[in-house]
């Protein structure tokens, strides 16, 4: 336990379980991550995640549906074919 809290110390509170279970593999001792994360919570040693939250930019809403001057596709379909989806338009 004295390890654990001596590396999380030593990474400015950075290091989580992975890390600090593959910098005591290096020293020569061998255990589970899990193992590490249940030492961590029993310490109440939380690492900073520095990923974790980005700020995204505000995206504009349309305050209404624009007007199309020039016919939609729906209607150049109907004119030209003369039926649309099993309607059939007078002519």
């Amino acid at each position: 336990m004295k390890q654990v809290q001596q590396i999380f110390d030593d990474s400015s509170q950075r290091y989580g379980a992975g890390k600090i279970r593959i910098i005591l593999a290096e020293n020569g001792i061998h255990t589970s991550r899990k193992r590490i994360s249940t030492i961590m919570q029993e310490l109440d040693l939380r690492s900073v995640r520095t990923d974790s939250v980005q700020e995204t930019a505000e995206i504009p809403v349309m305050s209404r549906v624009p007007e199309y001057d020039e016919p939609r596709l729906s209607n150049i379909y109907v004119e030209k074919r003369g039926s649309f989806r099993g309607l059939s338009v007078p002519s």
